[in-house]
């Protein structure tokens, strides 16, 4: 996982912006999972670099060069990687 804006996971961007935003990039290997936390009323935008996987807020399958902007409705976006692991880029705005 790379924090490339913001922190996540205990991890820090060494970038420091003004506005309230979270950019990572993150590789997950075959069949496994990781959970972002993020507020109710953020909106998040997860495009995916490499393979395939899953993500809880949509219930769809979402493949190599698609994206998915979703506003959350509860705490937490679990990611699920495919039989061949996910690369993605999760953005997260911070709801007003």
């Amino acid at each position: 996982m790379r924090v490339v804006v913001g922190a996540a996971h205990g991890l820090t961007s060494p970038l420091k912006i003004s506005t309230k935003i979270r950019f990572l990039d993150a590789i997950l290997p075959a069949n496994s999972s990781i959970e972002h936390e993020v507020a109710a009323d953020d909106s998040v935008f997860l495009l995916v670099v490499k393979g395939s996987g899953l993500v809880s807020e949509t219930q769809e399958s979402i493949q190599i060069a698609k994206g998915v902007l979703f506003t959350t409705t509860g705490n937490v976006v679990k990611i699920q990687s495919g039989k061949d692991g996910f690369q993605y880029v999760l953005g997260v705005s911070q709801g007003s």
